[in-house]
Parts: C-alpha cells; sequence; structure tokens
C-alpha cells in the first residue's frame, strides 16, 4: 500500500483493527453526528492545550509546527509543539514534547511525548496510543521515553502515564499495522463497542451477518 500510517490509522487500529484497516485502505464511511463531536471536542482541547503549555513554557523557549528530526530535538528547545515525523511509511503528528533531564542521543536531555484527547475518563487504549508515540520518539532521539503525558477533555486535565521501556503492546500493535500496510491482508472482521460510533457501523454489520460471525452475539 501506498498509504502512510497516521496517528488517526493508529488510533483506529487500537478502536477495532478491521477499522485501521479500512482506514489504511483509504475507505469512507458515514461519519455519525457522534464522531463529528469528537473531533470538534478534540480541536477545542488543542487550541486550549497550547495555549495553556506555550504560557507555561513562554514564547521564548516553544517552537511550533516543526518537523521531527535529529537535529531539530538536539536544538533542545523546551517545547515542541504541532511536530510531525514523515518517512516512507509514516506520517505522525505530535501534538507536542516536551524536554526532560536525562542522557539520550541527543545530549543530557531527552522528549517525551504529550497527546491532547477529547475523552474525559481515559482508558488502556488512550495510554497505548500515547506509548506507540513514546516508541517512534525513542527510536530517533535513542532513549525510551518513561513518561507521557494526556492533556484531555474539555478541562484540559493533565494525566501522566509511565511507559514501560519498548512497551510490548505499543510495539506490537504498529509492528502489526506495518505488516498490514506491507501486505495489504485484512485483520478478522470482529464487532465491538466502537461499531456503534463508528463511520463503518452499517458496512460492517452487513459484512457480519453475511457471514452470521460470531461477535454479532456481542
Amino acid at each position: 500500500m501506498d498509504t502512510k500510517i497516521t496517528g488517526e490509522i493508529l488510533e483506529s487500529y487500537l478502536n477495532c483493527k478491521y477499522k485501521g484497516y479500512l482506514k489504511l485502505i483509504r475507505e469512507q464511511g458515514n461519519v455519525s453526528p457522534y464522531e463529528l463531536l469528537q473531533k470538534e471536542t478534540r480541536n477545542h482541547v488543542r487550541q486550549a492545550a497550547t495555549h495553556k503549555l506555550i504560557t507555561r513554557y513562554q514564547e521564548v523557549d516553544t517552537a511550533h509546527g516543526v518537523t521531527l528530526t535529529l537535529a531539530t530535538l538536539k536544538r533542545g528547545i523546551s517545547l515542541l509543539s504541532d511536530v510531525i515525523l514523515e518517512d516512507q511509511r509514516i506520517a505522525v503528528h505530535f501534538d507536542s514534547l516536551q524536554k526532560e533531564v536525562g542522557p539520550s542521543r541527543l545530549g543530557e536531555f531527552h522528549y517525551i511525548p504529550v497527546l491532547f484527547h477529547e475523552a474525559k475518563k481515559l482508558n488502556r487504549q488512550h495510554k497505548t496510543l500515547l506509548a506507540i508515540h513514546g516508541c517512534i520518539l525513542g527510536d530517533i532521539q535513542g532513549k525510551q521515553p518513561q513518561v507521557g503525558i494526556l492533556i484531555h477533555g474539555r478541562e484540559c486535565n493533565t494525566t501522566k502515564f509511565k511507559l514501560d521501556s519498548g512497551d510490548k503492546s505499543a510495539r506490537r500493535a504498529l509492528q502489526e499495522i506495518k505488516e498490514i500496510q506491507e501486505t495489504g491482508v485484512a485483520p478478522v472482521l470482529m464487532l465491538n463497542r466502537h461499531c456503534q460510533i463508528c463511520e463503518f457501523c452499517q458496512r460492517c454489520h452487513v459484512d457480519a451477518t453475511a457471514k452470521d460471525d460470531l461477535s454479532l452475539l456481542q
């Protein structure tokens, strides 16, 4: 496939492997009002959280809209916001990267990922998404971040998560979506709780019904 893996595809894959596949092959569904509300809320969180962070670090020690490279990170700016990493296979957006003390390929410091999300309550998938960003970042800076930050909900609550070195579930998910990208082989369709708000709900339900899939029992 020539489609690059984006943050949206990664998040879709964590909610439903088949949805991640459909996004990867550029399928489009019927976006529900709930999903539109989610996007609207996330944009609100992104604007408010970015302002909050830049105010905290002061604009003189921040950079906005940068490309994630080793050279960029070596500049040692305290806060990088709206950061994009792109290569032949992925095009992942980081809401922010925060400088921390601790040796890495960059010097006596490294960065940790900061993601913005509309969810008021967080779950394991949110942590895994944060950990995937941490894995990608760690491979560049030569140090896997031990923590990551999620700023979430309309109130911009801040939650810090410990990220295990080389987080296995995050690494596995990233490797799985890369294999789908390479082979084009679809994962098994499995209906789940996410279906009720998913743009592909009707399509997948029709496919599952045609196969009399056991996941219909849920």
